[in-house]
């Protein structure tokens, strides 16, 4: 009787944080996140300087390699023309050769053209060797951020182990030739392979081909993915290498 008298209380429910509330500047720099992208900063950074002093041990264009001025002359030729709304230069300083004007292929066509805007600002010599420089710290960042990306742990740890790199690998970084660009591309590759955002692996390729002959690479990483995709999901994924080999 006195149960029935006593009023009924209702439960309240307990107000829960809303979903969607944004994390404050304060949390953010104390997360983990904020944490790795102090770490990616520190990498691009430490590279930018690495690659920096190695380049300005020497004056001339890194190392004794008579290449890069070929392709840094070749950039101002291609500008030059360009500027004054005319065609490809024609290449006749090796007549009696394979390189004569009439059997000439450019296979660093696109490495030429992204010398060029450098040309812009200096001269052919600087532009070469701050390209380099430009291009090398991307190569090997683009490594450190696929490690960002997919939270690799202790990247740090990682970062250490890629400058321990032999110096025939600096060596080649500091040349004012293609190899950095074949890293970055061989990067954005494999991180479309993994996002399996095959489509955009076509333009890549063709990018490729126009930018160095090692453009096989990343034809062979699209074998290489296919094979552990129908060894893991017993499927013939098709479309990395239908769009390599169209690229």
């Amino acid at each position: 009787m006195e149960e029935a008298l006593e009023p009924k209380v209702e439960a309240q429910p307990i107000a829960k944080p809303a979903a969607n509330s944004k994390q404050s500047w304060a949390e953010f720099f104390e997360s983990e996140d904020a944490t790795r992208y102090v770490y990616l900063v520190f990498a691009f950074l430490a590279i930018a300087m690495v690659m920096t002093f190695l380049q300005t041990r020497t004056a001339a264009i890194c190392c004794g390699d008579w290449d890069g001025y070929y392709h840094i002359k070749w950039s101002s030729l291609l500008w030059e023309n360009f500027s004054h709304g005319k065609w490809l230069p024609t290449f006749e300083w090796l007549p009696l050769t394979v390189l004569n004007p009439q059997h000439y292929n450019d296979h660093h066509f696109l490495f030429h053209l992204l010398q060029i805007p450098f040309l812009w600002f200096f001269e052919p010599v600087m532009a070469a060797k701050v390209a380099t420089v430009v291009f090398a710290t991307l190569a090997i960042f683009s490594v450190y951020w696929l490690i960002h990306h997919y939270k690799i742990q202790y990247p740090l740890i990682w970062l250490a182990a890629i400058f321990t790199c032999a110096n025939m690998f600096y060596y080649r970084m500091n040349m004012a030739k293609a190899p950095p660009l074949t890293i970055i591309i061989t990067i954005a590759g494999i991180y479309l392979l993994f996002e399996r955002k095959y489509k955009w692996l076509l333009p890549l390729m063709f990018a490729f081909v126009w930018t160095y002959s090692l453009f096989p690479l990343l034809f062979i990483a699209a074998v290489i993915w296919a094979i552990i995709i129908a060894w893991n999901e017993r499927k013939f994924e098709w479309e990395p290498l239908a769009y390599t080999f169209g690229g």
